[in-house]
């Protein structure tokens, strides 16, 4: 199978990275985004992944659009738009 992008597969489990825009690793505290995809198989790994690059270019439009957000609101924001359900958020 072809690599998948944003997709790193560490042992069994497949992971999401993506890199924070450089105007926005102050804000978010972070260089990237790292999260266990929490399943081995390729096909699940890939669909996750897209949800998550959504979801993240979402939290990067959302930053640039309002950047006086404050620690809650960013959280609430983060919280809000990781996806699927019972995966650790980007920022745990």
């Amino acid at each position: 199978m072809a690599p998948i992008a944003n997709v790193v597969l560490r042992g069994r489990t497949f992971h999401f990275r993506r890199r924070v825009p450089t105007g926005l690793c102050s804000t978010l505290r972070l260089n990237e985004m790292v999260r266990s995809l929490g399943t081995s198989d390729a096909r699940t790994a890939k669909l996750r992944a897209c949800q998550l690059y959504v979801a993240s270019e979402a939290i990067f439009s959302t930053l640039n659009a309002t950047p006086m957000l404050t620690d809650a609101q960013l959280a609430r924001l983060v919280q809000d738009l990781t996806l699927p359900p019972g995966l650790p958020s980007f920022l745990s």
